[in-house]
């Protein structure tokens, strides 16, 4: 790609440091933001082969580039088309609105990589921080005295409490999946069971 010179430009520390990284960021973004999830990908390739990765404590980072230019960077790969739109206008769906959320970790012990819910159930992905973890997760919104299905953690099965919160234990040794799902009712029998 040729350029100008402040194309290299990383606007985070005023360096011209390892190529076009906070141009190329800047671009997944707003193609991502824009639905161009083709473009997207593109360059975040291109990011990927320019930069050496570092990680420190189950983080992911490029060296030689500055907080902001990460930050931009992760916004473009954790973002979906008008993610910022919605943001800006608090345009969510309902269902994140009202469903089951995650309502603590021990961080930096607890890396949380995925939180979402589809207004019933909820679903993490979690990584440990500094090195395998036995921790315990705050569950919020859950259904007063509803019981919860889960997997992935200590226990199979969760109760909240009568505010709709509950506690949970997982041990973390690499990246753990989390599912809570409630638990239907017994359904009477109509006729003859």
């Amino acid at each position: 790609m040729k350029g100008r010179w402040w194309d290299k430009m990383d606007v985070g520390n005023y360096k011209r440091a390892r190529g076009y990284t906070f141009t190329y960021a800047m671009l997944a973004h707003t193609a991502r933001e824009m639905g161009d999830e083709h473009s997207a990908l593109i360059v975040e390739h291109e990011v990927e082969q320019l930069n050496e990765v570092m990680r420190q404590h189950g983080a992911r980072r490029f060296a030689g580039v500055s907080v902001m230019g990460n930050g931009i960077y992760a916004m473009a790969r954790f973002g979906r088309a008008s993610s910022m739109h919605d943001l800006i206008l608090g345009n969510v769906p309902d269902a994140w609105k009202q469903g089951p959320r995650l309502g603590q970790v021990a961080y930096p012990d607890v890396l949380v990589a995925r939180a979402v819910t589809d207004g019933k159930k909820l679903q993490l992905i979690l990584k440990p921080g500094r090195g395998p973890v036995r921790t315990t997760l705050a569950i919020e919104r859950l259904l007063p005295l509803q019981s919860y299905r889960v997997t992935g953690a200590s226990v199979d099965r969760l109760v909240a409490d009568i505010e709709g919160h509950a506690l949970l234990e997982v041990i973390l040794e690499g990246r753990t999946e989390v599912f809570l799902g409630p638990i239907s009712p017994p359904q009477a029998c109509e006729s003859s069971c």
